[in-house]
């Protein structure tokens, strides 16, 4: 009896020792995690979203290229020169066509116009409308009369953007859109005609949603001329000086740590080389952090589970040889 106690006792202390010995690469793998490897996998998750951003950036920077060429092929276009609608309305149907083949390859926008400066009425690749019912009925700018309308169409002398304009379409539906306006001339010439596309905040929408995917956070893009062209979620901070300043005093790409009404997040800021548009995404921390605590609570289950299959193993191997 007093044998078998002794061997007991032996067998417990050996076993005791060898899940120790198991126990402490384990624990120096832990507390390796949990100090480097985590700010490794944080910093990891932070360049993984800024890759995103420069993605969406190319994206919206492509589409403004093309918009840009659209401008370019109107100028250049035979069919899209000068006339008035009361000497030739037959006319009107050959410039609808032309802007049909200008927009059919292209969803990012919703419609194409252009304006002979001096004459009363304004075509697209849907119909001709009389500038009046254009702006009054059929296109309802929130923020822009008849009177401004009318006097921009015809004065524009550079490329101008109106970011967010809210538009009554038809004088039922309200939707916000981004317009870009073209001056149409020949070289060292006045203008003689004036290019206009609508971007509905959707096409911005679309593009962003497809490349963050299961990421919650919000997505800014700003112009040149540092106005909100598109945001994800309409947030207060992004009308903030603070916010602006934030973003006129970054680098061309950087990525930081700014808190926003007391709340943490992680800024991702890139600004377009091409267009001069700055991209934004203002990610809340927890939300990244989220991700790395996900990856450390699975290095923990992995832990116990390679513990406790050991200690098993240790268990099992020293019944058998002892």
């Amino acid at each position: 009896m007093l044998i078998i106690q002794k061997y007991s006792t032996v067998f417990q202390k050996y076993l005791i020792s060898y899940i120790i010995i198991l126990l402490i690469p384990l624990i120096i793998m832990a507390a390796l995690f949990n100090t480097k490897f985590m700010n490794i996998l944080k910093d990891e998750v932070i360049a993984s979203n800024l890759n995103t951003l420069d993605k969406l950036k190319n994206v919206v920077d492509s589409q403004l290229e093309q918009i840009q060429i659209m401008a370019v092929q109107m100028k250049v276009n035979s069919r899209l020169k000068p006339f008035t609608f009361e000497n030739d309305p037959y006319k009107a149907l050959g410039v609808k066509n032309e802007l049909i083949n200008l927009k059919v390859t292209n969803n990012f926008i919703h419609e194409v116009f252009i304006y002979f400066r001096g004459d009363d009425y304004l075509y697209s690749s849907s119909s001709s409308y009389s500038v009046s019912t254009f702006i009054n009925d059929i296109y309802h700018f929130e923020n822009w009369s008849y009177d401004d309308f009318y006097k921009d169409i015809n004065s524009v002398n550079y490329y101008t953007i109106r970011s967010k304009d809210s538009i009554s379409l038809n004088n039922s539906n309200t939707s916000y859109f981004t317009t870009f306006i073209f001056p149409l001339s020949i070289v060292k010439t006045s203008p003689y005609g004036t290019a206009m596309f609508l971007v509905p905040q959707d096409s911005f929408k679309a593009l962003t949603i497809n490349n963050y995917k299961g990421l919650n956070g919000n997505t800014i893009i700003i112009s040149n001329n540092n106005e909100v062209i598109f945001s994800l979620e309409d947030e207060e901070y992004i009308y903030t000086s603070d916010f602006m300043d934030l973003v006129t005093s970054s680098e061309k790409q950087c990525s930081k740590t700014v808190s926003f009404n007391s709340n943490d997040y992680i800024f991702n800021y890139i600004e377009s080389a091409i267009t001069g548009w700055q991209y934004i995404t203002v990610i809340p921390l927890k939300e990244i952090m989220s991700q790395v605590y996900e990856v450390r609570d699975n290095m923990v289950i992995s832990i116990i589970i390679i513990l406790l299959i050991g200690s098993i193993a240790i268990y099992y191997m020293m019944y058998m040889n002892y």
